[in-house]
């Protein structure tokens, strides 16, 4: 084969990846979860014209998408504080949805199909710690709270897994009511401080909290890293399929990321992933790989190790 020739399929594959890969990003920023909410006693102009009524109904199938997001069973309190989280601003994670009028009998039902950004609900989840549920101890010096606030501070440390001290702490919080409609803190960390202000007590949360939980070394307590190498696929469709099912695996799966597509008598594929359930998650791939008689290698490094290791 003359070099010309070899040039000219290599640009030729270099361009077919490229386009697969397109197609793969492409897809996944359009797929969205979807959730069907049925409410009793309610009509569409109920739901559209009280603000109340459609925060409740939207929390409540927000509750239900981010029960099966965290990688642990929640208890019926943290279940009642989540969605009192939620209630505040629901249509932050809502992408659009769809109104059906039912009748039975005398009584109107409102059913809704409501497609969620399920990367925004697991990234506000991650925010607030509720994702990691750690014990933390941190110092809080609060002002000017109702007795109201301190209900949902209370709902806010529980979700975070915070226990509040009076003493000195690597963590510190200072929150201040300045009125009915404005809250400002800081959280300081070894030294570190940041600052925010919002409407809410709930957004005053993740705003400042976010700063600590998105912190590597914070977040590598919790993460495993797993790679994997697995084929042959013989279609493509079949390969995608599979990349799909992976990054709708909120509930084992953080972060998925197709590294390298080989063709070689069908298609194989080099992941990495990072899990906080590196049990669950391993046990899925071994299962859905053995089932089908693929060639797989996994590779775990346990949260706080990295391991160079290449397929």
């Amino acid at each position: 084969m003359s070099m010309n020739l070899r040039y000219k399929i290599n640009i030729v594959i270099f361009f077919v990846l490229v386009i697969f890969f397109s197609i793969f990003t492409c897809n996944r920023l359009l797929a969205s979860n979807y959730i069907i909410i049925t409410q009793s006693n309610c009509t569409s102009r109920d739901f559209n014209f009280n603000a109340t009524i459609k925060n409740n109904i939207l929390a409540q199938g927000l509750l239900k998408e981010a029960v099966k997001i965290l990688p642990y069973d929640l208890d019926d309190q943290g279940k009642m504080s989540l969605l009192d989280f939620f209630k505040q601003n629901p249509l932050k994670y809502v992408l659009s949805y769809n109104e059906l009028e039912k009748k039975n009998g005398n009584e109107n039902i409102l059913e809704l199909k409501v497609f969620i950004d399920v990367n925004g609900l697991k990234n506000v989840l991650i925010n607030i710690g509720a994702y990691f549920k750690d014990n933390l101890t941190c110092k809080l010096i609060i002002e000017n709270f109702d007795e109201q606030d301190f209900i949902h501070l209370s709902n806010l440390l529980s979700l975070s897994g915070i226990t509040k001290t009076d003493y000195a702490s690597r963590l510190q919080l200072d929150l201040k009511k300045i009125n009915n409609s404005l809250y400002t803190g800081t959280l300081t960390f070894n030294g570190q401080v940041w600052a925010g202000t919002s409407k809410t007590l709930y957004e005053l949360w993740e705003k400042l909290w976010k700063n600590y939980f998105n912190r590597s070394e914070v977040r590598n307590k919790f993460f495993s890293k797993i790679k994997v190498f697995a084929g042959p696929w013989v279609t493509i469709s079949g390969f995608r399929y599979f990349d799909e099912i992976l990054h709708q695996k909120k509930e084992i799966l953080d972060s998925v990321k197709l590294i390298k597509i080989e063709f070689n008598k069908g298609i194989y594929g080099y992941w990495e992933i990072s899990s906080i359930n590196p049990s669950r998650t391993t046990s899925y791939l071994n299962n859905y790989f053995g089932k089908r008689g693929m060639k797989f290698r996994i590779s775990l490094s346990s949260p706080g190790e990295e391991k160079n290791q290449n397929f």
